[in-house]
């Protein structure tokens, strides 16, 4: 009986926890390269149009977010070091530091993607693309373009 207690308490932790508290430090790094990948190339794309305001903006949040990467690939350095010596509550306390810099990392690409198009983010607005193959006959175009007025009202 004190087992199973033991495992709902450990289980209904982990679902309180929010998503971010769940990564692990590993994950937080990916996710952050990952991030800086996208705004390299939003950057990039930004500097071929030629728009020198929106290409200095998005240059900061990338500056930021490779300031916040640095961060929590030394914290993982130092987490790693902690545990090594059996300092797990110090490693614990590290590794804790670089999961909250995961939210500081989505905000970053928000900002930048709001650099490049203000709009584009807001609530409630949201732009579709829609490219239909030619190989899809009519009758099948009117009828999905039938859905959509219904669910339109």
């Amino acid at each position: 009986m004190q087992h199973r207690s033991f495992a709902l308490v450990v289980f209904l932790s982990l679902v309180t926890l929010p998503a971010a508290a769940q990564e692990r430090p590993s994950e937080v790094v990916r996710t952050l390269e990952r991030s800086a990948t996208r705004i390299q190339h939003l950057l990039g794309e930004t500097r071929r149009v030629g728009d020198v305001r929106r290409a200095s903006c998005v240059d900061q949040q990338l500056s930021q977010l490779t300031a916040t990467l640095r961060l929590a690939l030394e914290r993982q350095q130092r987490a790693n070091r902690y545990e090594d010596r059996g300092d797990r509550g110090m490693a614990e306390r590290e590794r804790a530091l670089i999961t909250r810099l995961a939210a500081r990392g989505h905000e970053l690409e928000r900002e930048a993607q709001l650099c490049v198009d203000p709009d584009a983010l807001e609530a409630n607005r949201t732009r579709v693309t829609v490219l239909i193959d030619p190989d899809v006959p009519t009758d099948a175009i009117a009828e999905v373009t039938d859905r959509r007025a219904v669910f339109a009202r």
